[in-house]
């Protein structure tokens, strides 16, 4: 075999090496893309400096989705009233979830870091009412864990999957005048008192823990509008930060470094949403997607080099779920 045939064979087995991987082999974006007149979303994949765009799901109808800690698999939500979908990374194999009666149209689901629940936001059947619900995969119990009149969204595990950020504008102490505006709130993952986070009379949305569990990102908007900016709280003092981007922020998520926020943001010159990236002190603001005509929403980060081995099984698991293993030996 000449240097040539051996350079081009290493080649082809390096190409479908990775297209079987169980899992991304280089940090990689999964996010949502749909028409901007209105319509059905597809699932998406990049490279986290926007190249090597690629649909991973084109069927339309995609609402949300989340990595599995171990990147393995996706659960994302779809126009199906009553179901999730967890999908093999793998081999695109399908697994359908039924939501148990009481919890309606699933939506902005995560994956906890043991990756036996998944959080989401869901209808009650009152039809002006959002609370929050964990599902537990293997027992299929369903818990609701908001419970209120108010709309109750956007929940967020904490890394050591004890507790789940959400907003609501449950609060009228905290309304600017007659207008509700959102505050910040926590609760454990398995119900409990909730206490709020923020206490503001401005907007805050789309909470986020850091990898480490020290911080919370969030929206912020003193218009009470969805647009805003991009603020990281330290949850041992209360004390938040402002991040400053040069476009209005929508959602927030973390990478997985604990360095980065991977942002939605308002493009106004074209009237569509986009993903970027930033330093958690604001320096190094990068625009991922650039789609015109469309929007790409609800971003996130899966990183290879953020698995660690776990002392337990010694299985493949996030630095979150080690943290949810060791605190409950």
């Amino acid at each position: 075999m000449t240097r040539r045939t051996l350079a081009a064979f290493m080649v082809v087995m390096s190409l479908l090496f990775c297209a079987g991987a169980s899992r991304p082999t280089k940090p990689t974006i999964l996010f949502v893309r749909y028409p901007q007149g209105g319509g059905t979303g597809n699932l998406m994949l990049m490279d986290v400096d926007g190249g090597n765009e690629r649909a991973l799901l084109d069927v339309g109808g995609i609402k949300s989705a989340d990595w599995s800690p171990d990147g393995t698999r996706i659960v994302y939500a779809t126009g199906h009233m009553w179901e999730l979908r967890l999908r093999s990374y793998r081999d695109g194999r399908e697994e359908t979830v039924d939501i148990p009666e009481g919890a309606t149209s699933p939506d902005r689901v995560r994956w906890s870091g043991d990756e036996s629940r998944v959080a989401f936001q869901a209808w009650t059947g009152d039809p002006q009412v959002r609370d929050v619900y964990v599902l537990d995969l293997v027992t299929r119990d369903l818990i609701n864990l908001s419970r209120h009149r108010a709309d109750d969204e956007a929940p967020a595990w904490s890394p050591d999957g004890n507790e789940i950020a959400f907003s609501s504008n449950r609060d009228p102490a905290f309304w600017r005048g007659d207008r509700p505006s959102e505050d910040i709130y926590a609760v454990g993952a398995r119900g409990g008192a909730i206490r709020n986070l923020t206490r503001t009379k401005v907007r805050e949305h789309y909470p986020a823990y850091s990898p480490d569990g020290a911080q919370l990102a969030f929206m912020r908007s003193a218009q009470l509008t969805t647009n805003g900016e991009a603020w990281v709280m330290d949850l041992a003092t209360g004390r938040d930060t402002l991040v400053e981007t040069p476009y209005p922020v929508l959602e927030i998520a973390w990478a997985p470094d604990g360095k980065r926020l991977v942002l939605t943001v308002y493009d106004a010159v074209n009237a569509q949403l986009d993903i970027a990236v930033v330093a958690v002190d604001g320096s190094d603001f990068r625009l991922l997607t650039d789609t015109l005509g469309h929007h790409e929403v609800q971003p996130r980060m899966f990183d290879p080099q953020a698995l660690g081995v776990s002392p337990r099984d010694a299985a493949t698991v996030t630095w979150g779920a080690l943290k949810g293993q060791a605190s409950v030996r």
